[in-house]
């Protein structure tokens, strides 16, 4: 099994969704995220490798883990949730998504070790004979 999330290391503030939901609460006029962006409680969550491990099924064993990016596509989509404001619009731009997801899939490309914004994890399970 192959599991991708955020990494909560040192960059995860970065998060444009969570800095954007902060500013919101200050400012409730403010268009708000589509629902599918953040969890019921409004927050963009990020795991460490410890986290990820404990929603594992009991029998599977992490064998790689693999820390990817700075965040650099953060700044790039937080400006895009900043641009919505002005035109009160609830969704951000096509464009701005593409340069976001080139800008993504460049940084990702990058190992990082624990600066690393995105966690990846290949877990097995061991067969059991039948």
């Amino acid at each position: 099994m192959i599991v991708s999330v955020p990494h909560r290391g040192a960059l995860h503030r970065l998060d444009a969704l969570n800095v954007y939901s902060a500013l919101r609460r200050r400012r409730p006029s403010w268009p708000p995220l589509e629902s599918a962006t953040c969890s019921a409680g409004g927050k963009h969550r990020h795991f460490s490798v410890r986290e990820l491990e404990a929603f594992l099924e009991p029998g599977f064993r992490v064998e790689r883990v693999t820390r990817t990016g700075l965040g650099l596509e953060e700044p790039i989509y937080l400006a895009a949730l900043l641009g919505r404001v002005p035109a009160r619009r609830t969704h951000v731009p096509k464009p701005i998504l593409f340069l976001h997801l080139f800008v993504y899939l460049l940084d990702d490309a990058v190992p990082w070790g624990r600066l690393g914004y995105n966690l990846t994890i290949r877990a097995v399970r061991p067969e059991t004979p039948a």
